[in-house]
């Protein structure tokens, strides 16, 4: 089910999927902990972005081998 905009009460429309996330591990902002695909979406009134849907397993974490190869859309901290 697409999420619905607060602010319009209008049903969102999925902009992308595969969004990659990249969670960080600590309050300076700088140690990067694990990538996860999820999905955006916006509102088509408005332009509010949100992210959902983020993946169970992340799709790589830290201390693989191949965590660089995968770019992150979006830093959360």
């Amino acid at each position: 089910m697409s999420p619905i905009c607060v602010a319009c009460g209008r049903t969102m429309r999925c902009k992308k999927n595969g969004f990659v996330i990249e969670l960080m591990s600590n309050a300076e902002k700088t140690v990067p902990y694990r990538k996860h695909s999820a999905d955006k979406y916006e509102c088509p009134e408005c332009g509010i972005e949100v992210v959902i849907d983020l993946g169970i397993q992340p799709l790589v974490q830290s201390f693989d081998e191949d965590y660089e190869s995968y770019k992150a859309d979006l830093k959360v901290y």
